[in-house]
């Protein structure tokens, strides 16, 4: 079960990464801090509404596999959305693969060495438990 946890919450880092890159490229300057509130409603409510309704389906459905498809499902529909979206365009993407990955390796050298760039980048590698300690 920890080995299970430990992929889907690498997993999920991924994902969040990827939404956070979309907001940030195709949401207008104004309405940033919305999108960014609601981002955080949205991965709570969905964590707690969507592993309550999973754990109520699976209680009471009499096959396991038929919440997983219920739950499946319900995430293959919230995806929908994304066909309204435009993909942004890549700044560092160039032909080469390897000078995509220079172009990526200096963007986030500028970002660190940016106060707050470093600030954000210490904040995101420490355990999350750490400021309850």
């Amino acid at each position: 079960m920890s080995v299970i946890v430990l992929l889907a919450s690498f997993a999920n880092t991924f994902i969040y990464m990827s939404t956070e890159s979309l907001m940030a490229y195709d949401t207008p300057d104004n309405l940033k801090g919305s999108a960014g509130g609601w981002s955080q409603a949205g991965n709570l409510g969905g964590v707690g509404l969507g592993g309550g309704a999973g754990l109520w389906l699976a209680e009471r459905l009499s096959q396991p596999w038929m919440a997983s498809a219920i739950i499946a499902l319900a995430c293959l529909f919230c995806s929908f959305g994304l066909l309204f979206l435009s993909e942004p365009v890549s700044f560092i993407r160039e032909k080469k693969y390897l000078k995509t990955l220079g172009n990526l390796n200096r963007d986030i050298w500028n970002l660190m060495k940016s106060r707050i760039g470093f600030l954000a980048l210490f904040l995101s590698f420490l355990p999350i438990g750490s400021g309850a300690a």
